[in-house]
């Protein structure tokens, strides 16, 4: 039986979510099309899970703008060689990282099975998770590693993993599954779920990162990249699957880790 929409959560999330999409666009963290994607998925969280779900988009939400924008010339300096998308996130891309999630709280909106709550912070405390990750790995100074063999690779590669992207990848886990419980959505079980399958789906997007995506080299400078093109030229493929790159690796992951989630959940009989 669905759960009764709050026609409030619905109006503040409506106000939010302008000042968000408009800060976020000001601030070069999104597109202004991912702005608006931000920012109606944000209002069906609070149609689905009221002030719930609007807490948890919004935090996250702010959190990933404001840790974007801290060192934003030097990630994609970075990068640019590196990735298809550099600078401001997409609209694919923030599908990616929400979407899964707010399937979840669809899924608990219409049927009221509290396990779905449970999948659908798995799935974004994945999504956050693996943002912070990225977005603090780049950064850092430190060694990156390759998450199969641990061999050196390449800074802002996927597949790679540092001590400082781990830190952040935990905390961040943590912080997602944090806010519905501090709702009472859910006590310490589906907590230490949520934040658990959130890394182990963080962890399952850097091996996909590592072997299923594609990634290709350069023919002229001879550098390794996710790019199709680079030096005005079309590159290789070396690895992995055309079709799959970073976008869809991130949905991939997000959908584990909320049906490791919701597994766990039913296991408990949560």
């Amino acid at each position: 039986m669905p759960v009764a929409v709050d026609m409030l959560s619905v109006y503040v999330a409506l106000g939010v979510a302008a000042a968000l999409s408009v800060s976020a666009v000001i601030l070069g963290a999104l597109t202004a099309p991912a702005a608006v994607t931000a920012g109606v998925m944000l209002t069906a969280a609070a149609v689905f899970w009221s002030f719930t779900g609007l807490t948890i988009y919004v935090s996250l939400f702010a959190i990933s703008v404001i840790v974007g924008a801290i060192g934003r010339k030097k990630r994609k300096e970075r990068t640019e060689r590196l990735h298809k998308r550099a600078g401001a996130r997409t609209v694919v891309q923030v599908l990616a990282n929400g979407l899964p999630a707010l399937l979840m709280m669809a899924v608990w909106f219409f049927t009221g099975y509290g396990a779905f709550k449970v999948a659908a912070a798995a799935a974004l405390a994945e999504g956050f998770s693996d943002s912070a990750a990225g977005d603090v790995g780049v950064l850092s100074n430190g060694k990156t590693v390759s998450v199969l063999n641990f061999k050196p690779l390449k800074r802002g590669l996927s597949g790679g993993i540092s001590v400082a992207g781990c830190v952040a990848m935990t905390i961040a886990s943590a912080v997602a599954a944090a806010v519905p419980a501090i709702f009472g959505e859910y006590a310490a079980a589906g907590f230490g779920i949520a934040a658990g399958a959130g890394i182990l789906g963080c962890m399952a997007d850097s091996v996909m990162g590592a072997t299923l995506q594609a990634l290709y080299r350069c023919s002229e400078c001879g550098a390794e990249t996710e790019r199709r093109e680079c030096c005005g030229k079309k590159t290789e493929l070396i690895r992995g699957f055309s079709r799959l790159d970073n976008d869809a690796v991130n949905g991939i992951a997000g959908c584990i880790a909320a049906l490791a989630g919701l597994a766990a959940a039913f296991i408990i009989k949560y």
